[in-house]
């Protein structure tokens, strides 16, 4: 049960045993991820190293610009669009007139980083926004379709070696696009990628009050679509219970997970839905004060 597993850690606690090795991990899986969640919320919420790797952290948390932040610069007019973004409203920019919003990072060390942009979706959006990648020895375009929701959410670009320091590493623009359609700037994002460089070291552990508190409640799913299990990452602007809810199209329940009391700022949860058909499905999300929804693409 939750009680007992906390109990035991809390044992351990007291004892000087800073961490565990959990055998069986299926187990916190049941239940819809019930112990994994009451884990993540409790005594697992703050980061820790494990002992053998010293002071270098191996998956630090990924970085997020936001169309609307201080450093990033737009050219161009862009309004707010009436569907949610990433966190809130996005910008959308429509007649022929040159456009571009260009994403600068602060990247804490040099390293290889997978590019990510936050696609919105819509029918008069274009099927040409054009993305450009800025890495440490090379500029690559990439033309990703807004129109179809099959790219919503998080859309991955590439991955790009970025050396340590302030730069702008992506910008997007409005070469290309028909007269009329739409291009929508939102969130843009870069996670280290290990793959390609085991040996880049990151000391920097986020203290509670370092998190980013968001200013209302945002919700993404990411891979979208997903085929067995997806993540869903969530914004919480305060404290409070949190229920997820899935639902088909026809208004059924079909998964439902409890994280629990949860803390301001950036959480993930894992929806486990192997069992689900292929389809498009609804994600709810209700705290006390807030509720939100987004769609899921299951495709296998």
């Amino acid at each position: 049960t939750p009680g007992y597993l906390l109990d035991a850690v809390r044992a351990n606690r007291a004892r000087g045993v800073m961490g565990e090795a959990l055998f069986f991990y299926e187990g916190l899986r049941q239940r819809g991820d019930l112990l994994a969640d009451t884990l993540r919320a409790t005594v697992y919420s703050e980061p820790a190293q494990p002992p053998h790797r010293g002071e270098s952290v191996w998956r630090p948390p990924a970085l997020i610009v936001h169309e609307d932040d201080a450093t990033t610069k737009r050219t161009g007019t862009w309004e707010q669009t009436t569907a949610p973004g990433y966190r809130g409203k996005a910008l959308f920019h429509r007649d022929t007139s040159y456009a571009a919003v260009e994403y600068e990072f602060d990247i804490p060390a040099s390293a290889w980083y997978h590019v990510l942009a936050f696609i919105v979706t819509g029918t008069l959006t274009t099927d040409r926004a054009r993305f450009s990648v800025y890495s440490a020895s090379d500029t690559s375009i990439h033309v990703v379709s807004q129109r179809g929701y099959l790219n919503a959410g998080w859309h991955r670009l590439r991955s790009a070696y970025l050396n340590a320091g302030r730069q702008t590493v992506l910008k997007l623009d409005n070469h290309g696009v028909l007269p009329g359609d739409f291009i929508v700037a939102d969130a843009t994002m870069i996670m280290v990628d290990r793959k390609r460089s085991p040996e880049a070291v990151f000391t920097r552990i986020p203290r509670p009050d370092d998190r980013h508190i968001p200013r209302s409640l945002c919700l993404s799913i990411y891979p979208n679509p997903a085929h067995d299990a997806a993540t869903l990452l969530l914004d919480l602007p305060h404290t409070g219970e949190i229920a997820v809810t899935v639902y088909d199209l026809l208004g059924r329940q079909v998964f439902e997970a409890l994280p629990g009391h949860l803390p301001p700022g950036q959480h993930s949860l894992r929806l486990p839905l192997g069992h689900l058909p292929s389809g498009l499905y609804f994600c709810r999300v209700c705290t006390a004060k807030y509720r939100t929804v987004t769609k899921l693409l299951l495709a296998r």
